[in-house]
């Protein structure tokens, strides 16, 4: 039996609502990215100028990964995410200014600690500008909703 989903008009697209996006401080998450990056890599005052490009997470239904509390994805408003892995870390995305992008993988727990409060539907949150981030929502609102 199908049930029916609401949908939003984004652009020319019509997009599924119903995927929850819980957002992150950036400031929190920025911090922790910058600790984790000084730690690999040693101090230097660049570190201070690294942002990251990832704003929510998704918390996957069914997770492939069974660690209970882990099971996210954090995913940028292009629709670019990552899954948390064997070791429950997950990779995130970042911009050091005047150095170029990198990413790193960090405990997915500390992620977590990010979280602000705030939550949006996915359909809202990933950016409308053209086929490649609309193929990125809908990989992700199927992953999220579990759908195929």
């Amino acid at each position: 039996m199908e049930t029916k989903t609401d949908t939003i008009q984004a652009g020319r697209y019509t997009r599924k609502l119903g995927a929850k996006i819980f957002m992150l401080d950036q400031e929190k998450l920025t911090e922790k990215v910058q600790n984790v990056v000084r730690a690999q890599y040693g101090e230097d005052s660049n570190w201070e100028k690294v942002t990251t490009w990832i704003q929510g997470i998704g918390f996957l239904e069914n997770p492939e990964i069974p660690f209970e509390g882990y099971d996210i994805a954090v995913i940028n408003t292009e629709g670019v995410g990552y899954v948390v892995d064997n070791h429950k870390r997950v990779t995130v995305l970042y911009n050091l200014e005047g150095g170029g992008d990198g990413w790193v993988d960090i405990s997915a727990k500390l992620v977590r600690e990010c979280l602000n409060g705030e939550v949006t539907d996915l359909a809202e949150f990933v950016r409308v500008f053209g086929d490649r981030l609309e193929n990125n929502y809908d990989v992700w609102y199927n992953r999220l909703k579990k759908e195929e």
